[in-house]
């Protein structure tokens, strides 16, 4: 089974229209995959939304209920110890912001988790460095942006 970890820069484009958000409906749309995110994204992705609705750039359209669907059946990553500490390693060798070390770190330690698991795991954002850090860290890496 492949599973997709969601950056917010990626899960966002499912609720905006911007480019990759056809990418990103269609993958969510799919049956069959696992998809995931760390605590942080539901954060980070309703947080832009509230933005972007209150700066006119997208109506209401229900997006609070489906953002909550789509978390109700992602598998979260908590901020743990391991997270933490994964996140400072990666520092080391990529300078992120602290959001994006968190979403690589969350990736990897549910990949080191979940292998053999999973048939294939794919990290999904639209940042640079974060895609490049993430190239890095021995990721297959998808940016919706590049899908459209």
């Amino acid at each position: 089974m492949t599973l997709y970890y969601l950056d917010a820069s990626a899960w966002v484009k499912r609720y905006s229209q911007e480019r990759g958000s056809g990418w990103v409906r269609s993958l969510l749309r799919q049956q069959g995959l696992l998809f995931a995110s760390a605590t942080l994204g539901f954060i980070e992705v309703s947080a832009a939304l509230t933005r972007k609705q209150k700066a006119g750039e997208i109506q209401s359209g229900g997006w609070r209920k489906h953002s909550r669907a789509d978390w109700d059946r992602f598998l979260h990553v908590e901020l743990s110890r391991a997270v933490v500490e994964t996140a400072i390693q990666l520092l080391e060798h990529s300078p992120l912001r602290g959001a994006d070390a968190t979403h690589l770190a969350s990736s990897v330690e549910l990949r080191n988790h979940l292998q053999p698991a999973t048939e294939e795991f794919v990290f999904v954002a639209s940042d640079r460095e974060l895609k490049q850090a993430a190239h890095t860290a021995s990721l297959k890496v998808i940016d919706p942006e590049e899908q459209a």
